[in-house]
C-alpha cells in the first residue's frame, strides 16, 4: 500500500522515482539503459463533470488496466497524480519487445538516436535506451487510449486522448530527477502541439521552458497588480462607415520584454492555471470601459478557453461584470469558439440559454479557420458568427474563397444571424464583403486595436471649452 496507487493499484509517484532511480543505477553500472514516458489523459475530467466522479474513477482504472497490458517484461507503470501516468523502461534495449516493434521501428532510428552521447565522466554505462522500441510503445499506448471505453453507467462509447512525452537516460539525463524532468518537458512540447502528439525531449526545451515558467510567474503577478490593458478594434458596419461598436482585446505590457504577443499571453494563463482569472478581469473591464460610451456602441469580449460545462458559473462570472459597471446586457457580446461547446450537444445548448437569459448577445467567433461545423449554427442559438481571417484573406483575388464567403453569409441571414468579417486589409477585400452583405466589417484597413484614449467615437464627441475672463478665445 506505501508504493502503490490504491485507486489504480499502479506504483505511485515515491516507488517510481525509487525504480528509477535503480535502473539509472543499473545502468551506470553496465546494464541496458532505461527509459522514462509520461503520460497525460485529455478528456477524463469532463466526462467525470458530466456523469460524476465515481464514473469518472472507474475509467481511471480501465485506463490503467489498458496500459497495464501494453507493458513487456520488466516495464513498470505509475500514476503520477490527477490524469498523468508514467511508464519506466527500466532497460529499453534489454526489455522484451514485441516483433512487430522491431519490424516497424527498428531500422527508422534506432541507430541514429541510441548511445548517442557516452558519459562525459568516463563512468561504466549502459548504452543509450533504445528509441526505436520505445517510440513504438509509445505509439501504442495513444493508439489504445483512443479506442472507445464502454462501460455501464455511461450513455454510450466514450474517448480519451493523450499526450507523451520520452526522456531516454544516456541521451536527455543520467540521474532520475533530470530524467522525469525532461520526459515532462518533452509532455508539455507535445501538448502545444494538440491532443494526440508524443515528444522526444530536445535539449532546446530547456531554455524555452524556464523563459515559460518565467512567464506564467509575470502573469500572475500582472494581474494581480492590475498590469494588463485592453485595447479596442473598431467593427464597422457594412458600409464601413457607421460606428457599431469595439472588440475588447487583452495586451500585456511587460517591463522587460515590451507588448507580449497575444498567443503568448494566453500561453501563459493556460500552464499556468490563469485562464479564468484573465477571462474574468477581461469582461470587468471591457464592461467598464463600455459603459462610458455613447449608448449605441456595443463591446464584444472573447472568452478565451472557459467551457460551458461549467454550468452557472459562467454566467454568474458575466452577470456579476454586468451589474458591477451598470452596462446594459444588450451592448454585451459574448464570442465563443465551437470547441467550447460540450458534448453531448444538449448540455452546450443549456450554457448557451443560460448565457443569454442575461440579455447579453452570443457570437461564434473564428468560424472558417478550421473544421466549423455547420451544426454549430442551427442547433446553437447564437446572434452573429465571426468569419475567421484565414476565410477572407483571398477575397476579390480567388472565385472560390468568394463563393464560400457568400454561402456563409447567406446560411447566417437565413438563420437570422448577424455577420462580421475579420481581417479586412484591403479595399478589394471590403468591396468583395459589401457586396455580398456582411453586417460587420473589422481589421487593419478599418483600425487597429487601439487604447482607450484613441477610440474613434471619441474624436467626434463635443468638447465644451471654457476660455477664462480676460483670455482671447
Amino acid at each position: 500500500m506505501a508504493g502503490h496507487d490504491l485507486l489504480t493499484g499502479a506504483l505511485n509517484p515515491g516507488a517510481f522515482a525509487r525504480g528509477l532511480a535503480l535502473a539509472c543505477a543499473e545502468a551506470r553500472a553496465g546494464g541496458p539503459a532505461p527509459a522514462v514516458i509520461c503520460i497525460d489523459l485529455q478528456g477524463l475530467s469532463d466526462i467525470a463533470e458530466r456523469h460524476g466522479q465515481a464514473l469518472g474513477e472507474d475509467l481511471l482504472r480501465h485506463t490503467s488496466e489498458r496500459l497495464q497490458g501494453l507493458l513487456r517484461g520488466a516495464d513498470v507503470l505509475a500514476r503520477l497524480g490527477g490524469e498523468r501516468f508514467g511508464i519506466l523502461r527500466p532497460g529499453a534495449a534489454g526489455s522484451a519487445v514485441t516483433a512487430a516493434d522491431g519490424a516497424d521501428d527498428g531500422a527508422d532510428d534506432g541507430g541514429a538516436d541510441g548511445g548517442a552521447d557516452g558519459d562525459a565522466d568516463g563512468d561504466a554505462d549502459g548504452d543509450a535506451a533504445d528509441s526505436a522500441a520505445v517510440a513504438a510503445l509509445v505509439r501504442r499506448v495513444l493508439a489504445r487510449l483512443a479506442e472507445p471505453f464502454e462501460l455501464p453507467g455511461l450513455p454510450g462509447a466514450v474517448c480519451l486522448s493523450a499526450n507523451a512525452g520520452v526522456a531516454l537516460r544516456g541521451r536527455d539525463g543520467r540521474d532520475a530527477p533530470t530524467l522525469l524532468h525532461h520526459a515532462e518537458l518533452a509532455l508539455l512540447r507535445a501538448r502545444s502541439q494538440g491532443r494526440g502528439h508524443w515528444d522526444f525531449y530536445d535539449t532546446a526545451l530547456d531554455p524555452a521552458a524556464h523563459e515559460h515558467r518565467a512567464l506564467g510567474q509575470d502573469l500572475r503577478q500582472a494581474l494581480a497588480q492590475g498590469l494588463l490593458r485592453l485595447h479596442y478594434e473598431p467593427t464597422y458596419a457594412g458600409n464601413g462607415r457607421t460606428l457599431l461598436g469595439y472588440r475588447a482585446l487583452a495586451r500585456w505590457p511587460h517591463p522587460a520584454r515590451g507588448f507580449v504577443p497575444p498567443d503568448e499571453l494566453m500561453a501563459a494563463a493556460q500552464s499556468t492555471g490563469q485562464v479564468e482569472v484573465l477571462d474574468r478581469w477581461i469582461l470587468h473591464a471591457a464592461c467598464q470601459e463600455a459603459a462610458t460610451w455613447p449608448a449605441r456602441l456595443s463591446v464584444a469580449v472573447d472568452l478565451s478557453a472557459v467551457p460551458l460545462r461549467r454550468g452557472d458559473g459562467l454566467r454568474t462570472m458575466v452577470g456579476e461584470a454586468l451589474h458591477a459597471s451598470g452596462l446594459a446586457p444588450t451592448r454585451l457580446a459574448l464570442g465563443l469558439t465551437e470547441s467550447m461547446l460540450t458534448r453531448p450537444a444538449v448540455q452546450g445548448l443549456a450554457g448557451l440559454q443560460s448565457l443569454r437569459s442575461l440579455g447579453v448577445r452570443l457570437v461564434l467567433h473564428g468560424f472558417g479557420a478550421g473544421p466549423s461545423s455547420l451544426a454549430c449554427l442551427w442547433r446553437f442559438p447564437f446572434d452573429q458568427i465571426r468569419i475567421a481571417d484565414e476565410a477572407t484573406q483571398d477575397l476579390g483575388t480567388a472565385p472560390r474563397g468568394d463563393l464560400v464567403v457568400r454561402s456563409i453569409v447567406q446560411l447566417a441571414h437565413a438563420l437570422s444571424m448577424q455577420v462580421i468579417a475579420q481581417g479586412v486589409q484591403t479595399a478589394a477585400q471590403r468591396s468583395a464583403l459589401q457586396g455580398q452583405g456582411c453586417d460587420g466589417l473589422q481589421g487593419p484597413l478599418l483600425g487597429p486595436p487601439m487604447p482607450r484614449d484613441r477610440l474613434p467615437h471619441r474624436e467626434t464627441e463635443i468638447v465644451a471649452v471654457v476660455v477664462p475672463e480676460g483670455m482671447p478665445a
